[in-house]
């Protein structure tokens, strides 16, 4: 049961990023839900414990859900799962974990900045490429394939097993399809 009312919520924040890119949609559909949730939000680098309601979607820059149970499964298969999220989350991954950046905490970012990032190897780095999971393995793109960079400064992940913070930059990156 809790799989599917995870699942569930996973595709509520599906239609929401959708009504962020698509303005026929409802812009207020998070507001609908009566905003319960048990995934685990993580709101500009820090866990949130409030309900989703308490979000102002007008706010919200960027948005995507990593994590759960099913989603390691679809992406891992039989593989053992060497995600971020299991590193920083441990088993609060099962519940799927919610990313959430406001308007303010994110900055757009051209194709030619992020070369330089990823030539940095001084640089800690993790990106989010469409649907896959966040990785912080040095990625190559054609800059001819990207619709959009977003970049967080001071991405804070927390190990679940020993309390160590390591900072990061998050690219959240879409590509043409």
């Amino acid at each position: 049961m809790k799989l599917i009312l995870i699942i569930l919520h996973l595709i509520f924040f599906a239609f929401y990023v959708n009504a962020q890119e698509n303005k026929d949609v409802n812009n207020n559909i998070i507001l609908n839900s009566g905003g319960h949730s048990n995934v685990l939000i993580y709101l500009n680098c820090s866990i949130f414990e409030k309900e989703l309601y308490d979000i102002d979607p007008d706010t919200i820059g960027a948005i995507f859900a990593e994590g759960d149970s099913s989603y390691v499964s679809r992406t891992y298969g039989d593989s053992p799962d060497t995600s971020l999220i299991r590193q920083y989350f441990g088993e609060q991954r099962d519940r799927g974990v919610l990313f959430i950046f406001t308007k303010d905490k994110i900055q757009p970012l051209p194709p030619k900045k992020l070369r330089q990032y990823i030539k940095d190897e001084r640089c800690k780095v993790v990106f989010k490429v469409d649907n896959s999971p966040l990785t912080n393995n040095r990625i190559e793109l054609d800059p001819n394939q990207i619709d959009k960079i977003q970049m967080v400064k001071d991405f804070k992940l927390t190990k679940w097993d020993t309390g160590d913070e390591d900072v990061f930059i998050l690219f959240v990156i879409k590509t043409k399809r």
